[in-house]
């Protein structure tokens, strides 16, 4: 194969991920700000993988393919800092990570709709909203640092994109 390289995002540090080819695997990679060279994730050398995202405090998001099938994916977060790394599923089921943002929040797409993903607790944006409002999240979510996030969404039949903004809840 052709060798190639993808940047996908980039932090307000300089800090870029995305996936490269080079010798016939495509990879996810970190490239530091300080003219390191482009790295691979440590806990996916060699294996099929790609990054979608990275905040502030170097939390690169991606997915992997462990079996060799794109099919079977896990998504991730691995630490620049720390080499946490940390499978994100929903039970057995696959979760495709789209974004994250400063907060930590990382949102995506799994098989029933869009979801957000904090502090280890994934929950289904479809059932965040509510019920009777005809729409169903659909995923492709984005988020910024105020918490929104965009989501393609059906309402009637008809796709669109959405902004949902988080409300404030009253403590007791």
């Amino acid at each position: 194969g052709r060798a190639f390289s993808f940047a996908t995002k980039v932090n307000n540090f300089g800090v870029v991920v995305g996936y490269s080819n080079t010798g016939g695997l495509m990879s996810a990679f970190i490239k530091f700000h300080d003219n390191s060279p482009m790295t691979e994730i440590p806990p996916l050398a060699g294996i099929l993988s790609f990054a979608v995202g990275v905040n502030d405090a170097g939390i690169v998001i991606g997915s992997h393919y462990p079996y060799g099938n794109p099919i079977d994916y896990i998504s991730f977060a691995y630490s620049t800092s720390t080499g946490a790394f940390t499978e994100i599923k929903d039970g057995n089921l696959y979760a495709l990570v789209t974004a994250i943002n400063n907060r930590g929040e990382i949102v995506g797409t799994k098989t029933s709709g869009t979801f957000i993903y904090k502090n280890g607790i994934m929950k289904d944006l479809n059932q965040l909203i509510p019920p009777d409002s005809g729409w169903w999240l659909t995923g492709d979510g984005l988020n910024n640092n105020l918490g929104q996030i965009v989501s393609s969404a059906v309402l009637n039949g008809q796709s669109q994109y959405v902004l949902l903004t988080p409300v404030a809840t009253a403590r007791k």
